[in-house]
């Protein structure tokens, strides 16, 4: 409608995203959980 301002929209935040916190790797432990799911083959949702 003429006259009014456009409704603002929110971006919905998913709660259990903004609850979680991200884990931090060195480098080193980056190359070894690598070296576990490329050369063992295990999963990445086991190792991490």
């Amino acid at each position: 409608m003429a006259g009014q301002p456009a409704p603002t929209m929110k971006p919905k935040v998913n709660q259990s995203e903004s609850a979680r916190s991200r884990r931090h790797f060195s480098a080193e432990e980056k190359v070894r959980l690598l070296k576990l799911h490329l050369v063992e083959n295990k999963p990445i949702s086991v190792i991490c």
